[in-house]
């Protein structure tokens, strides 16, 4: 990487906003001893004359770094990268100083007394600018499978969906049958295993396409690598490792659902779990009689009793289709929302399917053959009669499976709640590239069944956007953060703080290995070049030699009594 270049600087008049309140000419003067190729003050550089303007001094001066003196940068970062990128002028060559808001607007001083800071901080962009390191994009292959790990339902359907665009992948699941699947599928999605047909069709085209390969799970030893070139290390029972590779990684991860403590209400086999339940129905045994669903288990949230909720309404309208002389009764806390249509209340209607909300504050009372519970109605204490009391299930902490794979990709829980959520940072979108690592499924938050699959198949179309911009040779991966190899003594505490998983892990006994960077991960935060107790890790373009260089640039104009601030 080098660090010469040609520097032009460019002055906005603002139609007068800048110029009536700084001496822009004398700003000129000012910086006349600074290393720059070109200075010009133009009425408005971001309109078609001002960038015509800018395009013949860069063709004419063979200008590679630009500084604008104008407005915010959070107006004009999107407008010149993408109006000069037919010059050869990259997004990481332009710097911008905010004279409209930092000087013109802010002070009263006279404009001659103005021009003396706007030139301080234009040196101060140009000493930084003048470290620039430049680079070249590195051009990233596709030509592989998608690896979809974590045996989640969602995963189904992002196969699918790659499947039918011809791209390979390959799906690690927990059961190896469409129906085995299907019998299993109550305890991540109580409520759905029997009213949703069009899993089924999903799951069958999955097993049989000749596109996807179906493997076993198997406890995970390893992931490395970065998009276009991940590789998965599996443990087998021997004891060796073998090696998967695939382009890009689509995590499919459920929440599961645990039997709740039943001890306590009495009842004997009259009460059951919503998983016993799903098992009966499986087999197809719906008993006759008075069947009330008890919504419970305020401490986990009201997402997970709404869910628990429409649950109970799908399975106590199954059984009343099934056998009309079940009366169900879905008994729900009244702080929660029923997420059900006007067409769904009047199918339940119809079939005898009564809906109920309690009190929250004040605990239904469980005795032999009825409950009694207070309406948030008329506030008064009724009573449900029932032959058989269904206790929907508690959403549990991530499974094992889970917790492998939180070792090696940027997921996280959230909270200590058993949910978890994949790292995001909050950075202006045009900060990130493309998306190259999925996170799918209902352990990212309670959601129902057809939602997760279209999480699934949207991190499909993610992936095969990815796999279009490399057939048009546009998937490159920016330069964001380098280590340097000769200065890394490959201790790993880069790879364990980094939040955006923008630091490669290494295969486990590889010992001191340098570490790499995938910079389609990172997000530039800079938390690895922070502690780092070599300094082998630097933010291209953002290091501390160029905000040295800046500072003394700028403090080297600095009046008597004038104070250098800084803003985290």
């Amino acid at each position: 990487m080098k660090t010469e270049g040609q520097i032009g600087v460019f002055l906005c008049e603002c139609g007068g906003k800048i110029s009536s309140r700084v001496d822009l000419p004398l700003v000129a003067e000012l910086l006349k001893e600074e290393p720059r190729a070109h200075l010009a003050i133009l009425p408005y550089p971001c309109l078609a004359p001002g960038l015509a303007a800018m395009k013949s001094a860069i063709q004419a001066k063979k200008l590679d770094r630009l500084l604008i003196g104008g407005c915010s940068s959070r107006v004009m970062k999107k407008r010149f990268p993408e109006a000069l990128a037919s010059m050869g002028i990259e997004r990481h060559q332009i710097d911008f100083i905010n004279l409209k808001d930092h000087v013109a607007a802010v002070h009263e001083a006279s404009p001659q007394e103005l021009a003396h800071k706007a030139a301080a901080l234009v040196a101060g962009g140009l000493a930084s600018l003048n470290l620039l390191e430049q680079y070249e994009p590195v051009s990233l292959p596709f030509d592989g499978p998608v690896l979809i790990l974590g045996g989640g339902v969602s995963g189904f359907a992002a196969a699918r969906e790659l499947a039918r665009h011809g791209m390979e992948s390959i799906l690690f699941v927990k059961s190896l049958s469409p129906e085995r699947v299907l019998d299993e599928l109550h305890q991540t999605f109580p409520g759905c295993r029997l009213f949703c047909g069009d899993v089924g069709e999903i799951l069958r085209e999955v097993f049989a396409h000749p596109l996807v390969k179906v493997i076993p799970e198997q406890p995970i030893e390893y992931i490395i690598g970065g998009v276009g070139d991940y590789r998965v290390g599996l443990k087998q029972g021997d004891g060796n490792v073998t090696e998967v590779g695939g382009v890009a990684i689509i995590t499919a991860l459920d929440r599961e659902f645990s039997p709740p403590e039943i001890g306590y209400i009495g009842g004997g086999d009259r009460v059951w779990t919503m998983q016993d339940l799903e098992d009966r129905l499986v087999e197809g045994h719906v008993q006759p009689g008075r069947v009330v669903f008890w919504v419970n288990s305020p401490q986990h949230g009201q997402a997970a009793q709404q869910f628990a909720a429409v649950a109970a309404w799908r399975d106590s309208l199954l059984m009343a289709r099934e056998n009309p002389q079940v009366k169900p009764t879905v008994l729900y806390p009244a702080n929660i929302t029923l997420p059900l249509t006007g067409a769904d209340l009047v199918e339940a209607r119809a079939h005898g399917v009564s809906l109920q909300s309690y009190a929250p504050e004040l605990h239904p009372v469980v005795q032999s053959g009825y409950l009694s519970f207070v309406s948030p109605g008329d506030h008064l204490e009724h009573e449900v009669e029932w032959d058989t009391l269904i206790i929907p299930g508690v959403p549990s902490d991530p499974a094992a499976k889970a917790k492998e794979l939180l070792r090696w990709l940027p997921i996280y829980p959230e909270n200590g709640g058993g949910v978890l959520k994949k790292s995001h940072i909050k950075l202006w979108p045009d900060q990130l590239p493309d998306e190259s690592l999925f996170f799918t499924g209902s352990a990212g938050g309670i959601c129902d069944l057809n939602e997760v699959l279209q999480q699934g198949k949207k991190a499909a179309r993610g992936v095969l956007h990815l796999r279009q911009k490399a057939l048009e040779n546009r998937l490159v991966s920016p330069v964001v953060v380098h280590v340097d190899p000769d200065l890394c003594e490959g201790c790993g505490l880069c790879t364990e703080i980094c939040p955006c998983g923008g630091i490669e892990h290494v295969k486990p006994g590889s010992g001191a290995v340098p570490r790499e960077t995938d910079n389609h991960l990172c997000s530039g935060g800079g938390t690895c070049a922070a502690t780092c107790p070599y300094e082998a890790i630097k933010v291209l373009n953002n290091t501390a030699q160029q905000l040295e260089a800046r500072v003394k640039a700028v403090v080297g104009r600095m009046q008597e009594h004038e104070i250098l601030s800084f803003i985290c």
